[in-house]
């Protein structure tokens, strides 16, 4: 409601009572307060600030039937009585009829567009409704008015954040904690920010900030376990996310990432009950329902399904969790063999993700054109006997959803083989170089100019923080996809370590894609033609690596690594220097923390299930086969090349 209960201009209301009402009202003395309101309408039944006034103490009371029917007579009697409508919208939202409170709010913000309160409700409304621009909006006309307004200035960094736009976001959240230093869901905030922009050491600052001053905050003790396990840090993960489980055992979002933490490390029945446990203390809750799918179908029974369905059919239509909702029912449509359904669901999906940002084709035409006119094959020779000398690293890059995480759990099931996952070190360690040099807007043509000492120190800093991980293992994989980008790099760099470029079929590798709903977002894989488009680079930019550094490149293919297991193992051990080892074979019983989406799966043996599943969808790929062009047809040649 309002801040303090008071009338639109209270000393026009006449009477003893009335004043004394609000008296009453102030001082917290609720059902005083309305037995005094009730006297007022005794004899002024249409008096509009005691029907206001009268509808906040029934409200407050636990009456919201009863206060909706006397503010909606007040905003009869007086149509432009801002608090009022402002109040209405209040009670509306309450009783779950938020399109109706949007209105409300609207009304009295164009009643009195200085109304801080107002606005600040308005900007919730939109907020909820998925409107971000026009909660932006709203927030700021409310600050405006009330420029240090902690609150507003908290919801407005949510709003940016939820747009994708981090750095404004950080920005109006450091002024939130500039105006309430003492508030820890600021401080929860920032960190939550921090760590979108990849400040890991800065968010958990501020998320042990928010804590201090809210030990009980389940939700900082979660992010902190999120943290954690991005840094390896498994078992601080699991104490963070039971420690938040403890403080508040209905938080679906510390129960779900229990889960993902029991499934990193193949424990499949235990990550299974703690999603269950998350859908049981949010019954909608989307991300839940997906990673439940991913990992057992058959886990799912009628009831699930239905209120999956029902739930999609009633969120926004750009909503996130829509998003997240519709790759689940997706999976279980093709769980149940009903691949029109599960395209419906698929297409809806990305087309809400891929509304969340500007992604264009073009730019990545001209990354990879720039790539190849830097690196011609003369600037390589040139430069060979530079870098940092290790056979440590282990590179496994290519598409995502190429079989990259196979390729690194068969390697990590070596002796002698740290699997690290994802990491993205070495273009961390590539743009330190640059900064260092003052050639930013240079990339990539001025690193080819680096001297041998520069490259020497970027490799050697990339290894130190690849030690770190695991100071005993003789060799260390890194399994980022996108690692392909910086081939040419990691060869200056880094000339002894192994590359492993991982193939898939075009078109089950971009239907893999289009059918995940990735963690970090992946800008191109969201429309069928821009996957398409960015495939064709990706293969015209390896082309170009294997002619300029011949024999520097292995080629694992897929689909000839599922028809004989034995060989391509032994083929990719000797090019990465590992003597043979059984336990390679038997990938799925090596027990290590795999944190991809496809944790779950390199817990079973080779299987062929994932092979030309495009077909199934072939009559909806057109604007994919057409943007691959040649690639469309073809089946991917995973010979390894000279």
């Amino acid at each position: 409601m309002s801040e303090s209960p008071q009338g639109r201009k209270a000393d026009h209301a006449t009477g003893e009572a009335f004043r004394r009402a609000v008296t009453l009202h102030r001082a917290g003395r609720v059902s005083e307060a309305l037995a005094e309101y009730d006297s007022v309408l005794a004899t002024r039944p249409d008096n509009p600030d005691a029907l206001n006034l009268s509808g906040v103490a029934l409200f407050q009371l636990g009456d919201a039937a009863g206060a909706e029917k006397r503010l909606r007579r007040a905003v009869e009697r007086a149509p432009d009585h801002a608090e009022a409508f402002g109040n209405l919208g209040i009670v509306l939202k309450a009783r779950g009829r938020r399109d109706e409170a949007e209105s409300a709010y609207a009304r009295a913000v164009a009643i009195e567009p200085s109304n801080a309160n107002a606005l600040f409700n308005l900007g919730i409304a939109k907020q909820d409704a998925g409107k971000l621009g026009e909660a932006e909006a709203a927030y700021r006309k409310a600050l405006e008015v009330r420029p240090d307004w902690a609150e507003a200035l908290n919801n407005l960094g949510n709003v940016l954040r939820d747009a994708g736009r981090l750095e404004d976001a950080l920005v109006v959240l450091e002024r939130a904690a500039a105006a309430a230093p003492n508030e820890a869901q600021t401080h929860y905030n920032r960190g939550c920010v921090l760590h979108e922009l990849k400040q890991p050491l800065e968010a958990e600052a501020a998320l042990r900030r928010a804590i201090a001053i809210a030990p009980d905050l389940a939700e900082a003790h979660n992010s902190l376990g999120v943290l954690a396990m991005e840094a390896g840090a498994f078992d601080e993960a699991g104490a963070a996310y039971r420690k938040a489980i403890a403080l508040d055992p209905a938080s679906a979002y510390a129960h779900n990432n229990l889960g993902n933490l029991m499934k990193t490390w193949g424990k499949l029945d235990d990550a299974r009950a703690a999603y269950r446990r998350a859908i049981d203390a949010r019954p909608d809750y989307a991300r839940a329902y997906y990673h439940l799918v991913d990992l057992d179908p058959d886990s799912l029974d009628k009831d699930d399904v239905a209120r999956m369905e029902s739930t999609f059919a009633d969120m926004p239509e750009n909503s996130g969790e829509r998003a997240e909702l519709g790759f689940a029912l997706s999976r279980l449509r093709e769980w149940g063999k009903e691949y029109d359904r599960a395209f419906e669901y698929l297409e809806s999906a990305n087309r809400i993700r891929r509304a969340g940002f500007d992604y264009r084709a073009s730019d990545t035409r001209r990354i990879v054109d720039r790539m190849i006119a830097a690196f011609t094959p003369d600037v390589v020779k040139r430069a060979d006997g530079v870098g940092f000398r290790t056979n440590v690293p282990i590179f496994v890059l290519g598409m995502p959803r190429s079989g990259t995480t196979l390729i690194e759990q068969i390697l990590a099931s070596h002796s002698a083989v740290f699997g690290a996952g994802e990491r993205g070190d070495f273009k961390c360690c590539l743009h330190a170089g640059r900064a260092e040099k003052g050639r930013e807007a240079d990339f990539p043509d001025a690193i080819t100019e680096y001297g041998p000492e520069t490259w020497r120190r970027l490799g050697e800093a990339y290894v130190d923080g690849l030690r770190a991980l695991a100071p005993r293992s003789p060799r260390i994989t890194d399994k980022m996809p996108v690692n392909f980008l910086y081939v040419g790099f990691i060869h200056l760099a880094l000339p002894e370590a192994k590359i492993v470029h991982c193939v898939r079929d075009p078109l089950d590798t971009c239907l893999s894609c289009f059918k995940a709903d990735f963690v970090s977002p992946q800008h191109f894989a969201y429309d069928l033609a821009e996957l398409g488009l960015y495939y064709r680079d990706y293969r015209r930019l390896m082309d170009h690596w294997h002619a300029a550094l011949p024999g520097r490149i292995l080629d694992v293919g897929y689909e000839v690594m599922v028809a004989n297991q034995e060989r391509e193992t032994r083929r990719l051990l000797d090019h990465c220097g590992l003597g043979w080892e059984d336990a390679c074979l038997s990938f799925h019983a090596t027990e290590r923390p795999v944190l991809t989406a496809s944790s779950a799966q390199v817990r079973r043996p080779m299987y062929r299930d994932s092979i030309d599943r495009w077909r199934r969808y072939e009559r909806h790929l057109g604007p994919l086969v057409d943007a691959l062009g040649p690639l469309g047809a073809q089946i991917s040649d995973c010979t390894e090349r000279a």
